[in-house]
């Protein structure tokens, strides 16, 4: 089982304690960083079975404070694609991490809270069997 998005919530989580791994409906009311993770596309395969893989999961700040969200939305961005996102269980080897979609404004129906969203991805690759 990829480790991936574990390994991205604990770093976020050491910029930001209030980052939780969930589905973000979930969340009604509440400020946090929430990681959910987007199906992922492989790149190469090979013989051996081992593939490369783009892996996409969404990062979305919710905050009382427009500014407040976008800051983080972008602090978050910038320094996920400066760490190395390492598996501990071995179920993948880290190659790079970048911004697949920018950060923008997502559209909330509860007032006085705010979100932006930015979606990173991993670029890791799976060994076959």
């Amino acid at each position: 089982m990829l480790d991936l998005f574990e390994i991205a919530r604990d770093h976020v989580k050491a910029w930001y304690p209030q980052t939780y791994l969930k589905r973000f409906d979930t969340a009604t009311g509440k400020e946090g960083v929430y990681i959910r993770p987007i199906q992922g596309t492989t790149v190469k395969s090979y013989m051996d079975g081992s593939r490369e893989v783009n892996q996409p999961y969404q990062i979305i700040v919710r905050n009382r404070s427009e500014l407040k969200a976008m800051q983080a939305c972008e602090d978050i961005a910038i320094r996920l694609e400066r760490t190395r996102l390492n598996s501990k269980n071995g179920s993948y080897t880290f190659l790079n991490s970048f911004v697949y979609a920018e950060p923008q404004e997502l559209q909330l129906d509860e007032k006085n809270l705010f979100a932006w969203v930015v979606v990173m991805a991993a670029y890791i690759e799976i060994e076959g069997d």
